[in-house]
């Protein structure tokens, strides 16, 4: 049984259909093939190079037709919902957290063979190939099942932390202010940051650690953002860099240096039994040992509390920071060992009223 799916909000069970994939098409979600494109995108300099792209992902849905008698009504309000052209969300249910963004672009009635019975192959095309999720934890979602563990990297809460509030109360004027970004996904996940205030004319540079890849914003000031009520969003999804009030956007690349984030998978190492000594020492409580790779990565628990390890002087102990709550001396717990996206501003003169980033997990 492969479950079903839905296109554009409407489950094909509405229409009485039945999705049942041959043997080449039964496992939609594999990877697409990689191809390297240079693609040239205005900027403060006068452009730069960006990445590389993958082939768009084609997914190939033969349904059948159940109990239902196959009468123009029936195809129209197939053909309805599946026009080609149209454009949705497209949803399989056997995952039912990731969607894809997906064209019709293609609909094949040749093997209706009766009345009653008969085969339907619909092709739709996801040009950015990926598909995303708009939940980060478990805790967001109305399921909880061993295929959601073994298919994504989604914990029971989401751990992403930021060390300070930044608004128009709490303005961030220096470095040392850090975000921790966790990627639930399989793939990497695009950014939109979102930033508002004075950059200066030389700017500031929001790097992610984990990654060394950077981006730079300069000459945005107080007088086109906060006081207009707009901040700056620097897309890397879509490769844009628009001004905004949240309802409509004009381009503005001219306040764009370089760079667009991504955010690394999680990958998490699950069922990891650690007992909490003190605030500041773990010790494994199995077989589990720990090594010096796993220094900067971030233990997760069951009950919400997180910590970053930030040393391990030997196989059976580790020193770390918890963010948040502290759990009691001699606390065990369910631990996931996962590795998070540190990002950290760097430059001087800055007073920034808003920084914010947006991403959705990424799955293949």
């Amino acid at each position: 049984m492969q479950g079903g799916f839905e296109f554009d909000g409407v489950d094909i069970d509405l229409l009485g259909l039945k999705y049942v994939p041959d043997t080449k098409t039964m496992y939609p979600y594999k990877p697409t093939s990689a191809t390297l494109e240079e693609q040239k995108f205005n900027a403060h300099d006068g452009g730069f190079l960006y990445g590389s792209t993958r082939q768009p992902k084609d997914f190939t849905l033969r349904v059948a037709f159940e109990d239902n008698r196959i009468d123009d009504g029936l195809l129209y309000d197939v053909y309805r919902v599946f026009q080609v052209g149209k454009s949705g969300r497209l949803v399989f249910k056997r995952r039912p957290w990731i969607w894809y963004y997906a064209t019709i672009t293609q609909i094949n009635p040749d093997q209706i063979l009766t009345p009653y019975s008969g085969l339907l192959t619909i092709t739709a095309r996801a040009y950015y190939p990926f598909g995303r999720s708009d939940a980060k934890c478990i805790d967001d979602l109305s399921i909880h099942s061993e295929r959601l563990m073994a298919n994504s990297g989604m914990l029971m809460i989401d751990p992403t932390h930021v060390t300070q509030t930044i608004d128009n109360s709490h303005l961030l004027t220096s470095a040392g202010t850090y975000w921790y970004l966790y990627n639930p996904g399989s793939e990497n996940a695009h950014v939109a940051v979102e930033i508002a205030g004075d950059t200066t004319v030389k700017g500031v540079t929001i790097r992610n650690l984990t990654t060394d890849k950077e981006m730079k914003v300069r000459g945005l000031t107080k007088a086109v953002t906060t006081n207009a009520g707009k901040y700056l969003v620097v897309d890397g999804l879509n490769g844009k860099t628009v001004l905004t009030n949240g309802s409509t956007a004009t381009q503005s690349f001219l306040y764009h240096d370089h760079g667009f984030l991504e955010l690394v998978p999680g990958h998490p190492q699950r069922n990891i039994m650690l007992t909490v000594k003190s605030s500041t020492r773990v010790e494994s409580s199995t077989l589990f040992e720990f090594d010096s790779s796993m220094v900067n990565k971030w233990l997760v628990d069951d009950n919400g509390y997180t910590a970053m390890i930030t040393a391990v002087p030997e196989s059976g102990y580790a020193t770390v920071q918890f963010f948040g709550r502290v759990p009691d001396a001699n606390y065990g717990g369910n631990f996931s060992l996962v590795t998070m996206n540190r990002i950290a501003i760097e430059g001087s003169g800055f007073s920034l009223s808003k920084v914010n980033f947006v991403y959705k997990p990424t799955f293949s």
